[in-house]
């Protein structure tokens, strides 16, 4: 036996005992054993046979165990026992096998009874576990063995599921008088077997087939027919046929029909034949309104979620393994998804197949909005492998880019350009080259602060432990495949991509997006991204920020929006995480100027403690990620009273750089400027501190972002106006849940502390219970994106009495509203009659604010 192969340290033990009665004993253990394709790994075996002299009886027993295996045709499996037991004239056996990584396993228990020239065989208590569904086998069946193995008689073998069931009765034999062999698929589920080909069918398959003749001159006649077939999700319609084996020609004739709604779509006639060494197919498809998504075993890994329909004559030869696909159809309601880019077109256009090539001529495809381009060139193949593309593009103001984050996290967003693009080479190795100047309607980010894994994470994770081991490994095979499914991989596929960057794009380079760190707006220049066929990204060139904003956050204490003043560059030379930046940012709070004027004769009169624009100047320069930091105060808006002593302070800060730090500091964290020297003495009690309010608003924003992991419908806002006990009381809280997918939310929001008032004339102290019940608010978007709404509000938190006309505002107060919203840019467009395209879009944005993830 050339090809079996035995691993070191194999070893077999055996005794063989002479007496009254004869014993031979083996066993053995193989850590591994080759023999051709075949292989297991920690294989033991046990065998124990007895015999008494001069009786012709044998006594046996044997054991096979083997942990883990690979067999041709079912994959890698596990687990795999046999053990038999001869006694007398029959043996008793039981197996079992599972498949390594899914659900699928296998138990036969059954008998061999050993009959004059005939070997019987029934299977007891046998079952099969495939595709998460229990399959059984039939009580009574019985499978006989006889004529030296060339007759075969098979007696009700049925393997059923249910109403789903596979079976097979009659006689194999080289006695031509003998009935055939019928087979029979009844109800069977096709989503079974989505796990297995990768493919999303459904339906339910019916067969019935007649065999005979397997020893001289074969015939076989089968028809099939699937109820409601589902392919991809989309559906396809009620497919029948039949198969006849034509035995002195050796084909399969094939006649197959698919109709929807009473009306046939595909016809396919013809014939396979096997044994051909030139031409295995010969069939010819006549569509009438077919589902273009048939073709998508073709096209997957280029063209995804094929749509439409289509018409025309298509025939298909060559051999299995390399098909050749002829003729013309013509595409109407046409979509497919271009993968790399995320982006979904529709065309109605005439595509042309060859024996070696798709061939797209002039076909005019539009994007979502309704803007076209141009495509032209072929896909190429060689019996549909070894595919390559060959297309050229031109458009305007085309969407070439439609991306989320889970999609692609080098860059994603949307993109409208015009440009023109060329791919080009092998799928596993594309050559991709785009010219192009943005357009209006591009949102584009670029994520810098490689944390992918921020995506929606949550503080609160439930798991359920209970689960079978079975299921939680089910759902991570599921989790995973998604996964992989719903990202882009830019392995193999080469990208250069030459930008003009204009206005009317909005870009958003993401420094640290879960803190909300972020530099965002319009720029102008231009842009070269790259990446290579091992997923390398780089970038060059030069923006121009025309205008813009940026999100300063500094430890959960700081979060505020500066204004990026136009003139501010951003430059990249290769690494997208090296880019430079000499970018200025301000950020303008109203505040008195008393603190600062304290030593000054103004400080106290109107001039001094008049509130007006001071404005915090932030420089960043130097690396992307770790800018060099220059701050600055500006008092441009001050009185020309105080410029004078502004001066002498403003002198302080340049000579200062610790103070001025210490200005900024308090201009963002507590919206006010501060004494000199005020951090060395701060308290955290009385009642109008700085610091404690400040602290009040962090843990008010902390705790309100806790609370909404909870549920992505409920939002839970607090208000700590102070720290003291007294203070506690002005807790403020704001709940508010979502319903119907966010256009319904009911809020409360008020105190939760009773309150208790005293009554000047009576002396009389009364407790209001009406501020635990609070304010309350129903309001539902008449309209999905919220442009018309309508709300209804109750009141009850006391108000400020009015004493001049005797009012008592304690009393609960209700009212409804409406409220109409409209974006515009001019009074124009605000006033004027609207194009029907423009309702059209405003009615397919409406559609989409409930389905597209922000």
């Amino acid at each position: 036996m050339p090809d079996l192969q035995l691993s070191d340290n194999s070893r077999i033990d055996g005794s063989f005992r002479q007496g009254e009665t004869s014993i031979l004993q083996l066993g053995g253990r193989f850590d591994s054993i080759w023999y051709g394709p075949v292989r297991t790994v920690g294989t033991e075996f046990d065998f124990t046979t007895s015999k008494l002299p001069y009786r012709p009886e044998v006594l046996a027993q044997a054991s096979v165990t083997s942990a883990r295996q690979v067999v041709p045709g079912l994959g890698r499996t596990e687990k795999f026992v046999v053990e038999g037991v001869w006694d007398q004239q029959r043996i008793n056996f039981s197996t079992s096998l599972a498949q390594s990584g899914t659900t699928n396993r296998a138990t036969i228990n059954g008998a061999l009874s050993f009959l004059p020239r005939t070997v019987e065989v029934v299977f007891r208590q046998s079952g099969l576990h495939l595709l998460d569904k229990e399959y059984t086998i039939a009580a009574d069946n019985v499978i006989r063995i006889s004529d030296y193995g060339k007759r075969l008689d098979i007696q009700n073998f049925v393997l059923s599921n249910g109403n789903q069931r596979l079976s097979a009765q009659g006689i194999i034999s080289p006695d031509p008088r003998q009935p055939p062999l019928q087979l029979d698929i009844a109800n069977f589920d096709l989503g079974s077997l989505n796990s297995v080909i990768d493919q999303r069918l459904g339906g339910r398959l019916n067969l019935q087939a007649s065999v005979s003749g397997i020893y001289n001159e074969l015939a076989v006649n089968s028809t099939l027919a699937v109820d409601s077939l589902v392919y991809e999700g989309v559906p396809i319609g009620q497919v029948a046929g039949r198969g006849d084996w034509d035995n002195p020609s050796g084909q399969l004739r094939v006649n197959l029909d698919v109709a929807r709604q009473q009306q046939r779509v595909l016809a396919v006639t013809g014939y396979l034949a096997p044994g051909s060494a030139t031409q295995q197919f010969n069939l010819t498809g006549r569509l009438d309104d077919a589902p273009v998504v048939l073709a998508q075993p073709f096209l997957t890994g280029i063209l995804d979620r094929l749509g439409g329909t289509a018409q025309g004559e298509l025939m298909l030869t060559g051999l299995f393994s390399a098909p050749i696909l002829t003729g013309a159809v013509d595409v109407q309601n046409g979509r497919f998804t271009f993968g790399y880019l995320g982006t979904t077109y529709t065309f109605a256009d005439r595509i042309t197949f060859t024996n070696t090539s798709i061939l797209l001529a002039g076909i005019k495809l539009r994007d979502a909005q309704g803007n076209t381009g141009t495509v032209d060139g072929s896909i190429n193949h060689q019996g549909f492998q070894n595919m390559s593309l060959s297309l050229r593009a031109a458009f305007r103001k085309f969407q070439v880019l439609s991306t989320t984050r889970k999609d692609n996290d080098l860059y994603f967003g949307t993109a409208y350009a015009s440009g023109t693009a060329t791919v080009r080479g092998p799928v596993d190795d594309l050559v991709v080259d785009v010219r192009a100047t943005s357009e209006a309607g591009t949102r584009l980010a670029l994520p810098l602060d490689n944390a992918a894994k921020a995506q929606q994470a949550t503080y609160i994770k439930f798991v359920n432990r209970n689960l079978p081991d079975s299921v939680k490994r089910r759902q991570a095979i599921t989790a995973a495949a998604l996964a992989a499914q719903n990202k882009v991989d830019l392995s193999g596929i080469q990208l250069n991509m030459n930008l003009t960057v204009t206005p009317d794009a909005y870009l958003e380079i993401l420094l640290d997006e879960a803190t909300g760190d972020v530099i965002r707006g319009a720029a102008t220049g231009q842009l070269r991204l790259a990446i290579d066929t091992r997923g390398d990204f780089n970038m060059y060139g030069q923006v121009e920020i025309v205008r813009g904003a940026y999100n300063f956050t500094l430890q959960g204490l700081v979060n505020k929006e500066f204004v990026v003043r136009p003139g501010g560059v951003i430059t990249w030379n290769g690494d997208p995480l090296d880019g430079q930046m000499n970018v200025t940012a301000t950020y303008t709070q109203r505040t008195s100027l008393a603190p600062i004027l304290q030593t000054t004769g103004n400080a106290g009169t109107g001039s001094g403690s008049a509130v007006v624009p001071v404005t915090a100047v932030m420089n960043l320069t130097g690396p992307l990620l770790l800018p060099v930091i220059k701050l600055a105060l500006e008092f441009d808006d001050a009185p020309s009273s105080l410029q004078n002593d502004l001066a002498s302070f403003i002198a302080l800060l340049r000579n200062d750089e610790q103070e001025l730090n210490r200005q900024v500091f308090s201009l963002l964290v507590f919206r006010t400027l501060s004494q000199q020297n005020a951090f060395t003495s701060v308290s955290l009690s009385g009642q109008g501190n700085a610091v404690q309010n400040s602290l009040g608003q962090i843990i008010s924003s902390q705790l309100g972002a806790l609370t909404s992991q909870i549920d992505q419908n409920l939002e839970i806002d607090f208000n700590i106006n102070g720290l003291t006990a007294d203070q506690l009381q002005a807790l403020q809280v704001r709940l508010s849940y979502s319903f119907l997918n966010g256009r319904l939310r009911l809020t409360r929001e008020g105190g939760i502390s009773n309150t208790s008032t005293t009554t000047t004339n009576t002396g009389i102290t009364t407790t209001n219970q009406s501020s635990l019940l609070g304010d309350f608010s129903l309001e539902y978007f008449l309209r999905p994106d919220g442009k018309f709404r309508a709300k209804l509000r109750y009141e009850t938190t006391p108000r400020t009495g009015d004493l001049i006309n005797n009012v008592n505002q304690n009393q609960a107060r209700a009212g409804i509203s409406l409220l109409h919203t409209e974006e515009f840019n001019s009074l124009r467009e605000l006033f004027g009659r609207e194009k029907q395209a423009r309702r059209a879009r405003n009615r397919e944005r409406a559609r989409e604010v409930l389905t597209v993830e922000e």
